[in-house]
């Protein structure tokens, strides 16, 4: 029959599943959906009566050590990923590494307990044995608490390539299956010949491979981070190029006008004088005609940001796309340049894209960026009609239909600390980004 003690018992043996789910949300600390508070409030709310279940269960039936894991790491995963506004290749990568983990400091818990009582096993897993996973698995999340935190969300919120992810998913899901298959059934296996030595040789090695790998990883994706920034900022700067370039080739062209303006004053001085309107009218038409136009225009005070608009407005007008740009931003406060071009940059990209689909006489792009509190960014385009859907998400109509420029909008701003929606009515397209504004330091 079940005792008080026993079920004790059996939730003390589920006491990692808390420190795991710390694990799970450090990394994910600007992404969690409502604050860390209640995350972490939530978190106890769900664990506390779901390990409290399956512990009477257990002690119930009598079954082995934790007959009901994988229904314990389904359900916990399923609150997981919808309590994170993170992708979903970025929640099961977290979550599988950290399952991996916890299986290595169990199996140091099973190997404790072997050398414990070498005659038992772990259908009898003892309460030594339980006290002391709970422990290392607790001084191991306090150990790792910092550069999780800092160094792990650094690559959620920055690093967008879903791919990477699942495939850093694959490697902690074999050290996963690695630790299931290793765990001794019957202690005594583990003390014939030198067993148990290899035992405790092998395991905190393969600990501290993966360990590794995770630094290799977050030093390689860093990389890749630094690198991409490096390609933004440099497209910036070829685009600031570029406007210096046409602002001297304006100045340069219009130097001979600006030597010759006091003798067209003259002219038109003396043509208004004797009254010969018609040929003053023809004088100064062929004067306009003459000077050159200024294309680059400055569009706000930010030359990076300017820079980019002037390049997407003669873009779309190379494609005979009307583009209306409405664009303020306030002053005193802190514009992060880099990522507010790439959100604009891509919104533009996206829209001059779906333009040239249609015929032009339909083209149109409008651009508006406003802010109070938050700095609000509003663009509609005319499109086909016919928007491209995958699970109910948009698709971007730029790189094959990839989604890269629109899911890269959605993360940017989330990185930020603001969100990103998209829409169509008809034959338009909507964006809506919505930034936090801090004031400059």
């Amino acid at each position: 029959s079940m005792t008080v003690s026993d079920f004790l018992f059996r939730f003390l043996t589920w006491f990692p599943a808390f420190p795991a789910a710390l694990l799970c949300l450090l990394p994910m600390k600007n992404q969690l959906k409502h604050g860390a508070r209640k995350a972490l409030r939530n978190t106890f709310l769900i664990l506390i009566p779901l390990l409290g279940v399956v512990s009477l269960a257990e002690a119930v039936i009598g079954r082995g050590y934790h007959t009901f894991l994988p229904v314990v790491m389904v359900v916990a995963f399923v609150f997981y990923s919808l309590g994170v506004k993170a992708d979903f290749s970025k929640s099961v990568s977290v979550f599988v590494l950290v399952c991996a983990i916890l299986g290595f400091l169990e199996n140091f818990s099973n190997g404790f307990d072997a050398t414990l009582h070498p005659q038992s096993g772990i259908e009898n897993f003892s309460p030594e044995a339980a006290v002391f996973q709970a422990v290392i698995t607790t001084l191991f999340a306090l150990l790792v608490w910092h550069p999780v935190s800092k160094y792990g969300s650094v690559l959620i919120d920055s690093f967008h390539l879903h791919g990477v992810w699942y495939a850093s998913s694959l490697v902690s899901l074999i050290f996963m299956i690695y630790n299931i298959l290793s765990v001794p059934r019957h202690y005594n296996t583990l003390h014939i010949n030198n067993v148990l030595l290899f035992y405790w040789i092998s395991m905190p090695l393969l600990f501290i491979l993966l360990l590794l790998l995770v630094i290799l990883f977050y030093f390689i994706v860093s990389g890749m981070i630094k690198a991409s920034k490096i390609e933004s900022e440099k497209h910036l700067l070829e685009l600031q190029k570029l406007q210096f370039k046409k602002q001297q080739h304006y100045l340069e062209a219009t130097a001979k006008e600006r030597h010759d303006f006091k003798h067209a004053v003259r002219t038109i001085k003396t043509l208004s004088a004797e009254k010969k309107y018609d040929e003053l009218n023809s004088f100064i038409e062929q004067y306009i005609e003459k000077m050159p136009e200024l294309t680059v225009k400055s569009y706000c005070q930010i030359p990076t940001i300017n820079a980019l608009l002037n390049y997407y407005k003669e873009s779309a007008r190379l494609d005979e796309i009307p583009l209306s740009l409405d664009v303020s931003f306030p002053e005193g406060k802190d514009i992060r340049e880099t990522e507010v071009c790439s959100i604009l940059g891509n919104i533009l990209e996206n829209a001059i894209n779906a333009c040239r689909e249609i015929d032009a006489y339909k083209r149109f792009i409008r651009l508006t960026v406003k802010s109070d509190y938050y700095l609000f960014i509003t663009a509609v385009n005319s499109f086909n009609g016919e928007p491209l859907l995958r699970n109910g998400t948009y698709i971007s109509t730029g790189h094959k239909g990839s989604g890269i420029g629109l899911r890269s909008i959605i993360s940017v701003a989330e990185s930020l600390g603001g969100r990103a929606d998209f829409s169509h009515d008809g034959c338009e397209f909507f964006s809506n980004v919505m930034l936090p504004l801090q004031p400059k330091e």
